[in-house]
């Protein structure tokens, strides 16, 4: 559980430095500051956040298959 709430914190994490980055970008644009606007999509990776929610996925199937497997033998005794 602990490693799960580590990695929802890093999420969230991401999660807030991609709208600073958003914020950022809508202010270039209005300023027609067209080469900071694609500088600043261009520091948006998705790859950091698909990361982040398949570690958390596997977390979640695993404690998933535990509780089964906890409830299963609950159910024998």
């Amino acid at each position: 559980m602990d490693e799960m709430t580590e990695i929802e914190k890093e999420i969230q994490g991401e999660v807030e430095r991609r709208t600073v980055i958003e914020k950022q970008f809508f202010k270039a644009m209005g300023r027609c500051d067209f080469e900071k606007a694609n500088e600043l999509l261009s520091s948006i990776d998705d790859s950091i956040a698909l990361e982040l929610q398949a570690r958390f996925d596997k977390l979640k199937e695993k404690a998933k298959a535990l509780m089964k497997g906890g409830m299963e033998t609950y159910d024998k005794g």
